[in-house]
């Protein structure tokens, strides 16, 4: 028995595994490897634009992030002892309801004519631009 399936086996993989299978190669697995090439070619395209759009992302995150340790810096370097931070949330004791008796009426064109006056300016200071403290009335015309 060890005879007839060795040749066996031989024949097999001679029949499927014959010299014709550069045939199938040139008819049938080139146009699979075209089609496969555009492909990949818009699939390289594509991965390069999201790595543009990574890296511009990265770019842009970097700057913020050193544009607020500079504003930290800066902060600490003109109030020193003085910093600190005020929670931005709004706790309020009572929260205010509106009543159902309330209500709003529309802004007549008389009432904008009247322009707001500021009677009074308070000095103080605030980093203005790319972190170049200004003082006073320039921080305030900004």
């Amino acid at each position: 028995w060890g005879f007839i399936v060795r040749w066996t086996i031989r024949i097999l993989i001679w029949v499927l595994l014959g010299p014709w299978m550069k045939l199938v190669d040139i008819y049938y697995v080139r146009k699979l490897q075209e089609e496969g090439d555009n492909d990949v070619k818009k699939f390289q395209a594509m991965a390069q634009g999201k790595m543009a759009t990574v890296n511009d992302t990265r770019r842009t995150m970097m700057i913020a992030k050193e544009n607020l340790m500079k504003l930290r810096a800066m902060k600490r370097y003109m109030f020193g002892k003085y910093v600190t931070s005020v929670p931005q949330f709004k706790t309020f004791r009572y929260p205010d309801y509106p009543l159902p008796q309330s209500s709003a009426k529309p802004l007549k064109e008389e009432d904008l004519s009247s322009e707001i006056k500021i009677k009074e300016i308070k000095q103080g200071q605030r980093l203005v631009g790319p972190i170049i403290p200004a003082w006073g009335d320039a921080a305030a015309a900004e």
